[in-house]
């Protein structure tokens, strides 16, 4: 497998976080400098990880993340993205002035959902007798630009949406999550 093939699988591999990082950008317009380099790290981390493990666990696990992946990730995405629209629509219905926190544990969270596939992935590129000393920084790398590339789209995007944009985040999580199930 070429370095060409690996970069592919990079981008093929991120397109799920970096359509999370958007989501984040709209519904949580006002998430500060330290999160929005801290949101690509965390992405990319785990997607370098995940092939890792993936070809360590090897046929172990593989089956139990093929089978359950996309589940996991779609009551993941709608729990977060559900909560979202909820707690707008309640902050316009009490007028309290809606100011969504992104958490930590939402960030974890999206990010191990958004790399299961990457888990799988992994235990192809074993058997495949690819050097994840190669793939797996490669991966993450292109994981971290692409989703900062996200971040700024996200951003620009938030400033002309207004008060929409968290409504509009959450949806696009709900619909992220039920394209996992396909």
């Amino acid at each position: 497998m070429s370095t060409l093939d690996l970069f592919f699988i990079g981008v093929g591999l991120s397109m799920d976080a970096c359509a999370i990082c958007l989501s984040n950008m709209l519904a949580y317009p006002r998430i500060g400098r330290s999160g929005k380099v801290f949101m690509p790290l965390l992405f990319g981390l785990f997607q370098g990880i995940m092939p890792w493990l993936g070809a360590y666990a090897g046929d172990i696990l593989s089956n139990f993340i093929n089978a359950y992946a996309g589940y996991v990730t779609f009551f993941v995405f709608c729990f977060i993205g559900g909560k979202m629209i909820i707690d707008q629509f309640y902050a316009k219905q009490n007028n309290i002035p809606s100011a969504p926190r992104y958490t930590l544990f939402q960030a974890i969270t999206q990010a191990i959902a958004t790399s299961l596939d990457a888990f799988v992935v992994g235990v192809g590129l074993h058997a495949c007798n690819v050097s994840l000393q190669l793939a797996c920084p490669l991966i993450a790398s292109i994981t971290f630009a692409c989703c900062g590339l996200s971040i700024l789209l996200g951003s620009r995007f938030a400033s002309s949406l207004g008060k929409k944009a968290p409504i509009l985040g959450g949806i696009l999580l709900i619909l992220i999550g039920l394209k996992s199930l396909f």
